[in-house]
């Protein structure tokens, strides 16, 4: 049975996996990259030749000799005795596969900075104040929007350098 443990060991997989194909083309490395998108699957039912050195354990123990025991939260499973969730997770996760999804997910921005924003955002503007359309969130959230796109110095040396010309 899928529980939410093996849902997260699948996606961090899957991201371990991305890591590995992110200096990739998908065009012009879409045969490497449909082959090593196999490798969350697998890796749970203890194949890993679409595995990556980098983060397969199994494949760590195997170059420095050792033999690998997943501990017991990370068992392997096998294809005869769970084939029916083999199946079922293949189908599940046959539309990751895609070259559309992968492009997706192989995108090169960068979703911290909108978590940045975000917080910043919510510092000046809290949601616990009413706020509404006025004037004062408008103010709050375009000077947010101003400091991270100039910099702190710049956005103030900017606005005191308007107002003395306003009043010179």
């Amino acid at each position: 049975m899928v529980t939410k443990d093996l849902a997260k060991r699948i996606k961090y997989y899957w991201s371990c996996v991305l890591n590995q194909l992110r200096h990739l083309d998908v065009e012009e490395d879409w045969e490497l990259i449909e082959t090593k998108v196999k490798a969350p699957l697998e890796h749970l039912y203890n194949e890993h030749r679409y595995c990556d050195v980098e983060w397969c354990y199994a494949l760590q123990a195997k170059r420095d000799n050792h033999q690998y025991i997943p501990p017991p939260n990370k068992p392997f499973y096998s294809k005869d005795e769970d084939g029916k969730m083999f199946k079922q997770l293949e189908q599940a996760l046959l539309r990751f596969k895609e070259k559309s999804m992968v492009k997706d997910c192989l995108h090169q921005n960068n979703t911290q900075m909108n978590e940045s924003l975000n917080l910043r955002i919510s510092k000046y503007a809290p949601k616990n104040k009413h706020f509404g359309a006025s004037t004062s969130l408008d103010t709050r959230i375009s000077t947010v929007v101003a400091v991270v796109n100039m910099g702190y110095t710049e956005f103030y040396n900017t606005l005191i350098d308007q107002s003395l010309n306003k009043f010179n």
